[in-house]
Formats: structure tokens, sequence, C-alpha cells
């Protein structure tokens, strides 16, 4: 008979457990099932996944610590940031007034301007009437400038025509210490002209005169190239001297460069050009103003 099979009461089936310890696994598996005991290996497990999770909520814990100490300076920049914004939005409603209040100005000065443009349209009309009216008197101008130079040369021509006559007529009237002084007549003047090469013969011929006198130191007779201007200039003072060289190789007589004028007063930087080139300066009535030695033939 199985040993099972005595079992009649409770006590005889715990006493026997007892007494065979490996029926206990059997029992249990045939009581409990799979499931149940398997429960302490499932515990155990669990609190192996409870400690873990324990261990994450912890450094959860401490990120979420750090996290709210992050917040905390966020807070504090963002109430910083909130002050400066205000700031920000004071000035700026200041630069909003400010603006409005220029607006207002610029709208005053586009308004002057389109004043001033429509001045400015109405000056350049004006100025260009003016131009017209300006170009049409300088027109005028060039013409009566052009007519003016024509008189003055035409009075030049005249004064220095009476002046020449007068050298001509009376040459005591400009040299006073020259003995026998008198002019050469155009016979005379074309004996001495007539053996110059043309541009030389040219030159003496358009001598305003020639004299003819004894020089009041030596005595000795020479020839006085004069050019006779009413206002001498240094033009005069050139063609003189190079028109009494030209006289002086020809003649093989000294020759006395000379520039006749009759205005009061000439220019001090004139005179010493003079002095500085040999020729000398008479004026009517008055006499010999610059002297100079007469020019000799190498």
């Amino acid at each position: 008979m199985d040993a099972m099979a005595a079992f009649m009461t409770q006590d005889d089936f715990l006493r026997a457990l007892r007494e065979h310890p490996e029926w206990r696994q059997a029992v249990r598996a045939e009581i409990l099932g799979e499931e149940i005991l398997s429960l302490p290996e499932l515990v155990k497990e669990n609190s192996k996944q409870i400690a873990a999770l324990t261990e994450l909520v912890k450094e959860n814990s401490k990120q979420i610590a750090a996290l709210t100490e992050r917040m905390d300076l966020v807070d504090a920049q963002i109430a910083a940031n909130s002050k400066q914004i205000a700031a920000l939005t004071e000035r700026m409603d200041l630069v909003d007034a400010q603006i409005a209040a220029n607006s207002k100005q610029i709208a005053a000065l586009t308004e002057r301007m389109d004043l001033v443009d429509a001045q400015i349209a109405a000056n350049s009309k004006q100025i260009a009437a003016n131009s017209k009216q300006i170009a049409a008197n300088s027109k005028q101008i060039a013409a009566l400038t052009e007519r003016t130079k024509v008189v003055e040369n035409d009075i030049g021509e005249l004064k220095g025509s009476n002046l020449e006559s007068a050298l001509v007529a009376n040459p005591r009237r400009f040299l006073k210490r020259h003995r026998g002084i008198r002019s050469l007549n155009f016979d005379e003047r074309y004996v001495i002209s007539e053996r110059l090469p043309d541009d030389e013969r040219l030159e003496v011929d358009q001598l305003d005169a020639v004299l003819y006198a004894d020089d009041p130191d030596s005595g000795e007779p020479l020839y006085i190239a004069v050019e006779a201007s009413w206002t001498p200039s240094r033009h005069d003072l050139e063609r003189a001297r190079r028109r009494a060289e030209i006289l002086a190789t020809i003649t093989r007589t000294p020759v006395v460069a000379l520039v006749a004028y009759n205005k009061a007063a000439i220019d001090q930087r004139l005179v010493a050009t003079a002095r500085k080139m040999g020729v000398a300066m008479a004026r009517k009535d008055e006499g010999v103003t610059v002297p100079a030695e007469p020019i000799v033939a190498p």
C-alpha cells in the first residue's frame, strides 16, 4: 500500500511531510502551482528593479534641483530683462515723441523747401532773361570796345604824327644843346638806306626821324635815330636801339638812339630800362631827360 494511503487525518499528513522533506516541494507544486512558486524570484527581481528606480529617482531629483537652480537664475535674468525692456520701452516712447516732433519739423521744412523751389524757379527764369540781356549787352560792349580801339589807335596815330611833325619841324624843342641840328629830308635818308639789305632798309625807313647835329660835348658830327611816341614803352626803346645800330653800321658815324615823347610823367622802371639799353629820351620843350652815349660801329 502506498504511504500516502495510510493518511487518515491532517495530523498524520503533516507528520508525514515532516518525516519526508522531499515531499514538500511536490506538495507545494501541486497545491500552489508554478506561478505562485516563482513569486520569490519575481519579488527578488522586482526589488532589484525598485532599487534601480530609486537610484534613477535620486538622479532625477539631482537634475531637477539643478534645473530648479538654473530656472531661478533664468527668473532673475528675466526680471532683469523686464527692467531693461521697461527702460527701453520708456526710451522708445521718448523716441516716438521725438520722431513725431521731427516729422512736424520735416513737414515745415518741406513746405519751406517748396517755397524755395518756387523762388529758385522764378530766379532761374529771371537769370535766363538776364543772361540773354547780358549776351546782347556783351555783343554791344564788344562792338563798342572794337570801335574804341580803332578810335584810340587813330588818336594815337594822330598824336604820334603831331609829335613827329613837331620834331621834324623844330628838333630844338627836344634837343636844346645840340648845335647845327636838322632833320634829314627824304632824299638824304634814301641815299643812306638804299645801301642796306631789304630787312635793314625797312627798319631805317621806319624811323620817325633821322637828325644830324654836332655832339654838344665833343663837337663831332653824329646822327640821331628817333622813335616818336606820345606815351613811350619798352617796345619803342628796343626799336630805337636796333635801328640806331643799323644806321651806325652803314654810315660809319656815331648814332644816338633817341625816344621822343610828350607825356608829362613816365614810369621810372622805363627810365631805368632806357639807361640800361643805352637809349636816350627827350620830352618836347623839356629837352633830354635820359642821356645816352652815341653808338659807334665796330
